[in-house]
């Protein structure tokens, strides 16, 4: 029973490991793809279209992933004035370069974030300087007014500084789910099953319904 549990636990493992490995390949493919398509349609003029693949490359990160790494840097030199008004074809052009550089920033700081938010002095940065060019833009109509401008300044950074997230509650759940689940797994192998791989009623149908209902709680907690 023992060597036979030893023999689960380094089968877990290695496939745990086999399947991180998998994801980690393909987010750095995903990354290294979106990063040359990118540069290429920067390379045509496309401006906002390689801001998208730029967002994309950068949404794709993980601790030590270059490319990600790139797309992140390049989006902030692209939401640098003095960056933007070379790629500028009107006049004032280059606002819309920034914020759209700007915004694709945001979103994949926040979209990449885990129990930390990378990037965060950056990100803190990047709401502010969208909180002015949307205050700007609301104001453009208006009557020069300084204590206008800058309530609306304050409304939008203070909108922007809010970082969403999931519900505590389901959260838990979704734990609690996956605890289930791979603890039916557990049970059924260790207890379900006899050395001479015999399946032993009860403790199987336990562990079936431990299974589905594990199961069902990590999707309801996925879901929400």
């Amino acid at each position: 029973m023992q060597s036979r549990t030893r023999a689960w636990a380094l089968s877990l493992t290695g496939a745990i490991l086999v399947a991180l490995g998998f994801v980690l390949v393909r987010l750095t493919l995903e990354a290294r793809s979106s990063l040359i398509l990118a540069d290429a349609r920067m390379d045509a003029g496309e401006v906002s279209e390689a801001i998208a693949h730029y967002l994309d490359a950068a949404r794709a990160s993980y601790p030590g992933n270059p490319y990600a790494r790139q797309a992140f840097d390049r989006l902030w030199q692209l939401a640098t004035p003095s960056q933007a008004a070379p790629l500028a074809t009107s006049p004032g052009e280059e606002t819309e370069v920034v914020r759209q550089a700007l915004e694709a920033f945001r979103a994949a700081v926040l979209s990449t974030r885990s129990v930390y938010v990378s990037r965060g002095a950056h990100l803190g940065e990047a709401n502010a300087r969208l909180a002015e060019i949307y205050a700007r833009r609301e104001g453009r109509n208006a009557r020069p007014d300084a204590r206008a401008f800058e309530q609306r300044r304050q409304w939008h950074l203070h909108r922007l500084a809010v970082i969403p997230g999931p519900k505590l509650l389901w959260v838990v759940t979704a734990l609690l789910g996956l605890a289930m689940w791979l603890g039916a797994v557990a049970a059924f192998i260790t207890k379900a099953l006899t050395p001479n791989m015999r399946i032993k009623r009860g403790p199987a149908l336990g562990a079936g319904l431990a299974f589905v209902c594990g199961f069902g709680l990590f999707l309801l907690g996925l879901i929400q």
